[in-house]
């Protein structure tokens, strides 16, 4: 699967043509004695899970990453929300500390939703409080039994709450939520601004709008990443606001995976394929990944020349108006990615599905090979 073009624009012309609600549940639970899987049904949730749970967590759990860490700068437990967003297609999800049957806890449980045609507002709304309920009945269960008939029902409930077509409408774009918690921010603290664009403008130009071909992933920059203050009130705010602003200005048809920690004042966002050592920022403290706000401004001189023009699209609305890159607006750019996704779409099937057709769910454990945890 070639992440640009595939992930999160999955070909389904031969599927029903309604909007799509698919639900995964992953990781550790007391109900296997070691990782379990169900309900990976789509090719971008099989996909997410190699890049979150194998290469990422796994890695850092392995490399002892975060074992190293002081205390005071190792996140305690697992306990976050994500957002993996394109414009026809997103992942919303949550990962918590958790313990297989035999008592081992280095890795946690992870339940996500794959949301086709769907816009966030609906997401929000009704996919997270669904997702929040149905982790909170898991980890008070003890059975695999007791998952699996959860994981079920959630789904099954997900697939009737169909949005209204004022909303579905909106697919694609991020929804109000923390929008304007966060146009409040920016108006009033101009450093802020600043080194907001001087990150842009220095670490982010690889993923300027319609800056290279989704086809050929070989040539795509490597993954930026950047942590952000939260905005407003929960955690949908800063999600959802920050998504909207980076899409303001980058590509937004490149996958962008948003993480936070529930209970910490930032999340983490990772434009592009997260590669080795992209994860390690999950239970990282501030020290060791600082927010940007907290790092000294460079006074590039080309940053300068454009703050007025962004201060004065934030006057007028919540997000900027046109990207730094190309000087487009958002929504034109957007129109643009979507027409270059779907002229990348539908290829043709990859190996995996020629070989054995839609990915089926799997409720077993898949690490066949796992060293024994400490």
């Amino acid at each position: 699967m070639n992440f640009y073009a595939d992930f999160l624009n999955e070909d389904w012309s031969d599927r029903p043509a309604s909007p799509r609600t698919y639900l995964a549940a992953y990781g550790k639970h007391p109900g296997w004695n070691d990782h379990f899987e169900m309900g990976l049904e789509t090719e971008s949730l099989i996909l997410a899970k190699k890049i979150i749970y194998e290469r990422g967590i796994r890695a850092e759990i392995e490399a002892q990453t975060w074992e190293r860490l002081p205390d005071n700068e190792r996140l305690p437990d697992f306990d976050h929300w994500f957002l993996w967003m394109r414009p026809r297609e997103s992942l919303i999800g949550y990962m918590s500390s958790s313990r297989d049957g035999k008592g081992r806890s280095l890795y946690p449980m992870v339940m996500c939703a794959h949301l086709v045609d769907l816009p966030l507002s609906w997401a929000w709304r009704v996919a997270v409080p669904a997702i929040e309920s149905a982790v909170q009945v898991i980890r008070a269960a003890s059975t695999a039994g007791r998952v699996l008939t959860t994981v079920s029902e959630t789904l099954d409930y997900l697939r009737n709450q169909h949005p209204d077509t004022s909303e579905r409408d909106a697919a694609g774009f991020v929804a109000s939520h923390g929008l304007e918690a966060l146009g409040q921010s920016l108006r009033g603290d101009s450093a802020k601004l600043q080194l907001l664009y001087e990150e842009l403008g220095e670490g982010f130009a690889g993923f300027a709008p319609g800056a290279f071909d989704y086809k050929s992933e070989n040539h795509a920059p490597r993954a930026q990443s950047v942590r952000l203050p939260a905005v407003g009130q929960t955690v949908a705010d800063t999600l959802n606001a920050w998504t909207g602003f980076l899409l303001s200005e980058l590509d937004p048809g490149v996958p962008l995976l948003a993480i936070k920690p529930t209970q910490l004042p930032w999340a983490d966002f990772i434009m592009g394929l997260p590669v080795d050592g992209d994860l390690f920022r999950i239970r990282a403290g501030r020290d060791h990944v600082p927010l940007i706000t907290e790092q000294p401004p460079t006074g590039s001189e080309p940053v300068k020349a454009i703050l007025e023009q962004k201060r004065a699209e934030l006057e007028a609305q919540d997000l900027p108006v046109t990207s730094i890159f190309n000087g487009r607006t958002g929504l034109r750019n957007l129109s643009d990615a979507s027409g270059r996704l779907e002229a990348v779409r539908g290829r043709g099937k990859g190996m995996f599905w020629r070989l054995f057709g839609a990915a089926k769910p799997r409720p077993f454990p898949v690490f066949a090979e796992d060293k024994p945890e400490d």
